[in-house]
């Protein structure tokens, strides 16, 4: 049985976190059918199939000892209403595990990111990829802008889910407390917390602002902080 799920957000941490889950006994966080793919992507990917049957099976192939707890890290789900959905129906219950960030530091992540891409593929291929540039990307990449949009992500969320199947946790306080804060996902997936984890050094990269934009993207983002602030009771962002 598929017991928790972990949505998002994506350049919020979510890869360290299935690292520390991973590291601990009694859970498994699953792997993608696919070889090159290190995440499942079956609600965002896979439409009309038996999703209970497709866990069972997948959960079935793991060489995992008894009384574990399965996950699926799958970042792209969150900013979907159509995966959120068909979790929703088939997973009526199940635990949800949110991570998220500053929405501007999260937006320079990824363009950080897809420059380190391009980077590699180059390499890989022989084909020059130029640097993508701050401007064009925001420009030009809608859903690397849309991901950082909370408010609306995690309102669907909650008037999903119950509530108290819902863990929210921010990518500062996550860096922060990295101990306490694992402990307190272990015990909320419903795990022993008190058998050993591996807990890491989660990144704390500074990305370079770039002033042309900087104040344009703030901008963007303000009035969707200002309704997190609201939904979550928590001034979390902002910026």
């Amino acid at each position: 049985m598929l017991d928790f799920i972990i949505p998002g957000q994506q350049r919020c941490g979510t890869t360290a976190v299935k690292d520390m889950l991973n590291s601990h006994e009694q859970i498994c966080v699953l792997k993608g059918t696919n070889k090159h793919s290190s995440e499942v992507h079956c609600f965002d990917k896979l439409d009309g199939v038996d999703y209970k049957k497709f866990y069972k099976e997948l959960i079935e192939e793991q060489d995992v000892g008894s009384d574990v707890f399965f996950g699926d890290k799958s970042p792209s789900y969150l900013r979907s209403i159509n995966s959120m959905t068909r979790i929703k129906k088939s997973f009526p219950y199940i635990k949800l595990i949110i991570l998220l960030r500053c929405p501007v530091d999260r937006w320079y992540s990824n363009l950080n990111h897809q420059n380190i891409l391009n980077k590699r593929m180059s390499a890989e291929d022989n084909k020059e990829r130029g640097k993508v540039e701050s401007q064009s990307f925001w420009n030009n990449n809608i859903m690397s802008k849309t991901r950082g949009m909370y408010a609306t992500q995690i309102t669907l969320v909650l008037d999903m889910f119950p509530a108290k199947n819902v863990m929210i946790v921010g990518n500062e306080s996550l860096k922060e407390n990295t101990e306490v804060i694992m402990k307190d996902m272990v015990n909320f997936i419903g795990a022993d917390s008190s058998l050993p984890m591996d807990v890491v050094q989660v990144d704390r990269k500074r990305h370079n602002k770039d002033t042309s934009i900087h104040k344009e993207i703030k901008e963007y983002y303000y009035k969707s902080n200002q309704s997190l602030r609201v939904v979550l009771d928590r001034h979390d962002y902002d910026s």
